[in-house]
């Protein structure tokens, strides 16, 4: 259901890629290839995590039988047959279409995928223009954490690094980036969890 709900996902970047004009052949990230589309990869890796909620709320909401449902091939491949495949479909598109507030805009899922995909084909014609992704799952504006917050990353000790949740290398990354001044970005549970 992951590696469907991928394909599924990939088919919309390469679509909000072609719209701008960028070739999907040549990326920044993964690995350029004869038959491989390093950009669609590069500019899919954020949204992935909606194919895994679509996969989780479809296991969730769903009664699905291993004999009705897939398909095992004679070289033991696990195939979705239509009914599961068309549950993942719906409930994908469902999520790429919730509206999330970016920018001070309400914008699709799906209409932040092209945004991206404008956003580098204008930084790749215009070269002297910044370029930077906002993503509407971040905290703060553009997704960049306040001064107070980061504030409390460098003042919060072990204990309560651990009393909240927070994984060692999470901490990690977070607190050398804010000792180093970069742009603090955190996903809001973990904001949560530090304030």
């Amino acid at each position: 259901m992951l590696n469907y709900g991928y394909a599924l996902l990939e088919t919309a970047v390469r679509s909000a890629i072609n719209s701008v004009g960028l070739l999907p052949e040549i990326g920044f990230l993964h690995e350029v290839a004869h038959s491989k589309l390093p950009l669609v990869y590069d500019l899919q890796e954020p949204f992935r995590w909606l194919v895994d909620l679509s996969v989780l709320e479809v296991l969730r909401d769903i009664k699905l039988d291993p004999k009705r449902d897939f398909i095992v091939t004679e070289n033991y491949h696990v195939r979705l047959r239509s009914t599961a495949a068309k549950a993942l479909i719906e409930r994908l598109s469902a999520n790429l279409n919730r509206k999330v507030s970016l920018g001070g805009r309400s914008l699709s899922y799906e209409s932040v995928v092209t945004e991206c995909a404008r956003k580098l084909a204008r930084h790749l014609t215009v070269p002297h223009t910044r370029f930077e992704l906002s993503y509407p799952f971040a905290v703060g504006e553009s997704g960049h954490v306040s001064a107070d917050l980061e504030k409390r990353v460098l003042s919060m000790t072990l204990a309560e690094r651990k009393a909240a949740g927070i994984s060692k290398t999470t901490w990690h990354y977070i607190k050398r980036r804010a000792e180093t001044g970069k742009p603090l970005k955190l996903y809001r549970k973990v904001a949560d969890r530090i304030v």
